[in-house]
């Protein structure tokens, strides 16, 4: 009988202490989305804020976090694939694949590093396209996140991408061209030694109808 008291005992200690433990976390949760959320607040601390509620949140509250995805500000949007991550990887890259064509080039850049964790043929899809996109241009200058796409399209190139490849040995990006016959050189087990290794490709290229 005293056993089992003390077993009632020891459980009722255990459900009130996590119980306690429970409603501190709402709290805090709480408490971190109101900060978050602050537009007085500095970015910094409505980045953390928002990093810290993720690390708190339950199943329910996810679509409060997701919400920051379609915040005014950019940082936020940013936050929330970090935030995101944190809950299920499966959550930010399907954010990911909305803010890939975020109107901030930093958020776009965020979101090719949370797509590149996941190779599958609907990324190397979605960057395929994202390489033509007008707004990873600047005029007729490139912006940067075209090489550090092509940088993870190359990295993962087969045999079946040669002709996709081929074309941006051409590109007006030197980046992108570079990354191109490296890609090249890893699916044909073909190489040039020389200095201008882009040009010496691109002459193959031509010689063998690639395109």
């Amino acid at each position: 009988m005293k056993a089992f008291l003390g077993l009632m005992l020891v459980t009722s200690i255990a459900s009130v202490s996590f119980a306690a433990i429970q409603k501190a976390d709402d709290k805090n949760y709480s408490s971190q989305m109101k900060m978050a959320q602050n537009t007085s607040l500095p970015m910094s601390a409505r980045w953390q804020s928002l990093i810290k509620a993720a690390e708190q949140a339950g199943p329910q509250q996810i679509p409060e976090i997701a919400a920051f995805a379609k915040s005014n500000d950019w940082f936020m949007r940013n936050a929330a694939l970090v935030a995101l991550e944190k809950i299920n990887a499966g959550y930010a890259i399907d954010q990911a694949k909305i803010l890939v064509q975020d109107k901030a080039l930093v958020v776009r850049s965020a979101a090719v590093d949370m797509l590149a964790k996941k190779n599958s043929l609907e990324i190397k899809r979605i960057f395929a396209e994202e390489l033509s996109k007008p707004y990873n241009f600047s005029g007729n200058q490139s912006l940067w996140i075209r090489p550090q796409i092509m940088k993870v399209l190359a990295a993962t190139a087969s045999s079946e991408d040669r002709q996709f490849i081929a074309r941006h040995l051409f590109d007006s990006d030197k980046k992108v061209a570079a990354l191109s016959a490296s890609a090249l050189e890893k699916i044909s087990a073909i190489r040039f030694e020389d200095k201008n290794k882009v040009q010496s490709w691109q002459n193959y290229v031509k010689k063998n109808r690639w395109l």
